[in-house]
């Protein structure tokens, strides 16, 4: 409540209102008329406000109303949109499931049929198949036999061919051998040690050695021969593995430099180059007469004697146009 004080009766110059009885009451009922008037203002707004909340609420719900009619027309269409649409689905469902039917039943007559068709094919196939194996036995038996026959025949070509071959052998170690013992006497001033055939037995079985020369210098050099009528690259380890059993058969010559001589007959200008390559000496036919080649100077040819060593050892490399003359036991340059 808001207290005015009312300046009629009260007097700026003294202390002492007039007629301060008459003042308090008038002035009483101005507050009280005052504070009736603000309850009535206060009252009265508060009444238009729920009006205008109450008339806000209708307008509210007529909208809600509206919405909701709106909702259940939209409701009804898409019901009977998916009612339609069900009704459609289930006849093409109808359709199908007949359809199906019908294919079914075509798939059992057709599969009917092909069990027959493939009885039918299986009793001939089986007569047939019975035909055959009894007209392969029978080849089996005609093959066997003749297979027994080109087995006695190849047998019997092989011993010749073996027979022909060591014979082919025996005449280029045969035709090689003056040649062989000719060169080492003369190109490496060494002593002819061996014939041809000529073989020991270790531990691996028989070791053959076409030929071999001890050298005359008192070095202990060896030099191993291997003849073959036509040289092939598969020949390179055996010639190692011979040099390696040679070692190991005598022991003297364990740390003795062994320098493998390859004799052919006939031989490819590539493998002569692989063999000087590896240090091998090469010797070949020339116009009926056995040689030893000459490498060129290219390729920088040095004899290994190391083949089978823990550590190679090595020798200079003799003068291929040293000739050892047997008359005046010297060297000289031809």
């Amino acid at each position: 409540m808001t207290v005015r004080l009312n300046t009629e009766f009260y007097s700026w110059e003294s202390d002492v209102p007039a007629w301060p009885w008459v003042w308090l009451k008038s002035e009483k009922r101005s507050w009280q008329n005052k504070d009736n008037m603000e309850m009535n203002a206060e009252k009265e707004n508060e009444s238009e406000l729920i009006e205008q909340r109450i008339l806000k609420m209708r307008a509210e719900i007529v909208e809600i109303e509206k919405e909701i009619v709106e909702i259940r027309k939209e409701s009804e269409r898409r019901s009977a949109k998916i009612k339609a649409e069900t009704e459609a689905i289930r006849k093409e469902s109808e359709a199908i499931r007949n359809e199906s039917d019908r294919r079914i039943a075509e798939t059992e007559d057709r599969i009917i049929a092909i069990r027959e068709e493939s009885e039918r094919r299986s009793a001939k196939m089986k007569a047939k198949s019975e035909a055959i194996r009894k007209e392969a036995d029978a080849k089996w038996e005609k093959n066997n036999q003749t297979l027994a026959e080109l087995n006695q025949s190849l047998a019997e070509l092989n011993e010749t061919n073996r027979q022909y071959g060591n014979q082919i052998g025996d005449f280029t170690e045969s035709l090689a051998m003056p040649s062989i013992r000719r060169i080492l006497d003369q190109r490496f001033n060494a002593d002819f040690q061996g014939d041809v055939n000529y073989d020991w037995k270790d531990q691996d079985g028989p070791l053959q050695v076409d030929a071999w020369g001890i050298s005359r210098n008192g070095a202990k050099e060896v030099y191993l021969v291997e003849i073959k009528r036509k040289f092939k690259r598969g020949h390179i380890h055996q010639v190692r593995q011979m040099v390696k059993r040679f070692r190991s058969y005598y022991a003297n010559y364990s740390d003795s430099p062994i320098y493998p001589v390859i004799t052919a007959v006939k031989i490819s200008d590539i493998d002569r180059r692989k063999l000087w390559e590896m240090g091998m000496y090469v010797i070949d036919i020339a116009d009926g007469v056995f040689n030893l080649a000459t490498p060129p100077a290219e390729i920088g040819f040095e004899p290994k004697g190391g083949y089978g060593m823990p550590k190679g050892v090595q020798r200079a490399v003799p003068p291929l146009n040293l000739v050892w003359d047997r008359e005046s036991q010297q060297r000289k340059v031809r």
